[in-house]
């Protein structure tokens, strides 16, 4: 998943690569590869990415 992940990156198809990463962190949380995907969740990129989907979802309740 991790590299999965990472081949959406190099892709330039960061929802994608976002959606492995979360994934991941959530189904595998302990491993080695979660902590690996985490990250790459740390990265602005990725940071930015989830703030517009949060305040998407936010907007969509109103």
């Amino acid at each position: 998943m991790y590299w999965s992940g990472m081949s959406y990156q190099a892709l330039r198809q960061p929802m994608a690569a976002y959606s492995h990463f979360k994934r991941l962190t959530y189904d595998f949380p302990e491993s080695e590869w979660a902590a690996f995907a985490r990250g790459q969740l740390s990265q602005d990129g990725m940071l930015n990415l989830e703030e517009n989907l949060e305040l998407e979802r936010l907007e969509n309740e109103q």
